[in-house]
Order: C-alpha cells, then sequence, then structure tokens
C-alpha cells in the first residue's frame, strides 16, 4: 500500500467515520398458495425460522411476496403466478400441492420453483423424474397410495367397526395416472379392516348429493373423497358438507371440513422446502436436485367434524393425532 493510502486509512479511524460495510445481497422470494390455509401459520413460522438459521431474514436480507388464490382455480393461481414472476422474484415457492406447482410451470420456465408436498409430481407432469426433474422445477412429493391407505386405518379406529366406505370422485379424476394406484391403495386398506369398498364418481359436483344419499341407503358407514388438481375448494366444502348432512364420517381436508386425513407433516415440508430455497439462492439449479419423498407422516382430525355428526372419537385417536382442528 502506498504512503498516501495509509495516512488516508489512518485519517478515517482516527475521525471515528465507519468503514464501509459489504454488499449484502437481498433475495425477493415468491409464495405461491390455493389459499390463505395453505400458508398454515405453525409450518410458516417453520419455514420462516427455518431460513432465518440458513442466514436469510426478512426485512434484512429477504422480502417475501405472497400471492393467494382465495377461488382455487387453475387460471386465478396462475394469475398469482404472474403476479410474482412480474415482481421478478428470485425464486417460486407452490406451496398447497400440486395445483400450485402446475400453475407456477405454466407460467414461467425461467424463474426457479420449489413445489411442496405434490401427491405424484411425475405421473402429473411436474417433473421428468424424481431423480433428475429437469427444467426450472423440483421439490418434495409424499407417497399418496400410502398415506391414503393409513387414512383408511385410522376411520376404521374413529368409527369402531368399519364394514363399508364408499369412495367418491370426479369424472376427471380417473384420467390421472395416479389414480389406479390411490384406488388399489384404498381398497387395500379397507379389505385389511375387513371392510367392502364402493365406487361412485359424479360427472358434476351438484350430482354428488343424490350419490351420497343413494350410498347411505346402502349402508355405508364412511366415506373418503378422491380429488384432483382441478378440485377447487369450493367443491371441497360442498362435498364435506355432504358428508356431515348425511353424518358420514369422511376422509379428506380437515380444513374443508371433512373428518380426517393421513398426510405429510407439512413442518417436515416447511424445513425441506427451505434448504431447496437455500441451495438455489446459492446458484444450484432445480434440475439438478432430486425431488425429496417425504416419510414424516401426520393425522388430522377436525373434532368439530366430529361433534356435528355424533361421533365420539376415541381418547386413543385423539392422543395419535398431531393436529386437532377445534
Amino acid at each position: 500500500m502506498k504512503r498516501r493510502e495509509l495516512w488516508a486509512a489512518a485519517a478515517i479511524l482516527a475521525s471515528g467515520a465507519p468503514a464501509a460495510e459489504p454488499d449484502v445481497r437481498t433475495y425477493r422470494l415468491g409464495v405461491l398458495a390455493p389459499d390463505p390455509r395453505s400458508l398454515e401459520l405453525s409450518a410458516w413460522d417453520v419455514f420462516v425460522e427455518a431460513l432465518a438459521k440458513r442466514g436469510y431474514v426478512e426485512g434484512r436480507n429477504l422480502v417475501i411476496e405472497r400471492r393467494v388464490s382465495r377461488g382455487g382455480q387453475a387460471n386465478a393461481l396462475e394469475a398469482a403466478a404472474s403476479d410474482l414472476v412480474a415482481l421478478k422474484v428470485d425464486l417460486i415457492v407452490a406451496a398447497g400441492g400440486t395445483a400450485s406447482a402446475l400453475a407456477a410451470k405454466r407460467v414461467t420456465t425461467i424463474v426457479p420453483i420449489v413445489f411442496v408436498s405434490s401427491s405424484d409430481p411425475v405421473g402429473f407432469g411436474i417433473v421428468s423424474s424424481l431423480d433428475r426433474p429437469g427444467a426450472n422445477i423440483t421439490g418434495t412429493s409424499i407417497f399418496g397410495a400410502e398415506v391414503a391407505a393409513k387414512s383408511v386405518q385410522y376411520l376404521a379406529q374413529a368409527v369402531g367397526k368399519l364394514t363399508s366406505i364408499a369412495v367418491i370422485s370426479s369424472a376427471r379424476a380417473k384420467e390421472h395416472p395416479w389414480f389406479i394406484d390411490h384406488i388399489n391403495a384404498l381398497k387395500a386398506g379397507a379389505k385389511a379392516m375387513g371392510a367392502r369398498t364402493d365406487f361412485a364418481e359424479y360427472a358434476a359436483v351438484t350430482e354428488a348429493e343424490p350419490m351420497v344419499k343413494r350410498l347411505v341407503a346402502q349402508g355405508v358407514q364412511g366415506l373418503c373423497h378422491v380429488g384432483d388438481n382441478r378440485t377447487s375448494l369450493e367443491e371441497m366444502d360442498f362435498l364435506a358438507a355432504l358428508a356431515i348432512k348425511y353424518r358420514l364420517p369422511a376422509i379428506g381436508s380437515p380444513d374443508r371440513g371433512f373428518l380426517l386425513i393421513c398426510g405429510p407433516s407439512m413442518q417436515a415440508a416447511a424445513r425441506r422446502t427451505a434448504y431447496y430455497v437455500d441451495r438455489v439462492f446459492k446458484g444450484a439449479l432445480p434440475r439438478d436436485l432430486p425431488v425429496e419423498e417425504l416419510c414424516d407422516i401426520q393425522l388430522v382430525i377436525n373434532s368439530n367434524t366430529a361433534k356435528a355428526i355424533g361421533l365420539a372419537l376415541p381418547r386413543s385417536l385423539l392422543l395419535r393425532a398431531d393436529k386437532l382442528i377445534e
């Protein structure tokens, strides 16, 4: 260092002027969700905490842009995803499963995407394979068929003695490659509980009530709704209300009013999502990050629904629940 540079440095130190701080990059993270409940408070807190542990703190070096499609329709989700792209986010987290992942993928092939808990990302065409996702997208998936069978087991415990269960779905659901495996898993789960399985499908949700009424007349004791990526929140709400009206304990989203479901731990998913975000922020390409299958499964029960249908849940099942909606 030249002498005049040394004198300049000494003058700065003597004056007490702060030294220039190194530039710190601010990352802009987009979060896409089909409805506010997809950003479940406990899981969201876990996600934010996991990001902070990796050095990303909102308000310091991280800006989080949240976009929610309250209607849950594919076009509304795509519009929300387009908003995030327009904001020039560095990455989009597609929360809420398959629908968000597909919407984000349709909107951009450039912005990195990390999806959360898709039931069959290969079957839905989100990724090319689990090991090599391809394109600009990766994330976490769940064993849809296995958790379906587990849900039937818990429904049997809730009822006490399950002799029959009806599986209902929209006609479009059977178009998906995962459908057969999912149905076979439900059948196997019911058989293990000594229950028969009936199947019914509707072309329009308005057909569901006479269908459910007929199933009840046939002596069905429980219900399982199999949705797909085009199932709207309004459709789920309607079916959950039907199950309550006809006093049927039902497998489906407890957040929408169904009795119970067995699914991935959203806290575990949140932590793994933070891991993917960190890797991408540090330069990794999504196509080079294998999709991780989540093994941490949780049971969620809506106790309000149980009361509404006059079902006294066994204490052992309530103690087993990872989350109770009251």
